[in-house]
């Protein structure tokens, strides 16, 4: 029997949320969203992202975001390092 593929992991993931909440002040709301999406990553964690030139691990994606009422037209990016 072949042996199973290795899964990633998050490292330090809450550490680093809890910087980016300390230096971005996001709305309730917008934590909830990105916690959320980075929890879907556990199957593909490099679906719909895409990988930057001239970077060897350096990755960016559209956090798909509900529209809200006069939120205008806002996305959400974020990079993922290995």
């Amino acid at each position: 029997m072949p042996p199973k593929p290795e899964r990633w992991q998050l490292e330090n993931f809450l550490d680093h949320l809890d910087m980016w909440i300390e230096r971005e002040l996001p709305s309730d709301d917008l934590r909830l969203t990105v916690t959320a999406w980075i929890l879907t990553r556990y199957d593909d964690p490099y679906q719909g992202v895409q990988r930057e030139p001239g970077f060897d691990n350096l990755w960016f994606g559209e956090i798909p975001r509900p529209p809200r009422r006069g939120d205008g037209r806002r996305m959400l990016v974020l990079d993922l390092r290995g």
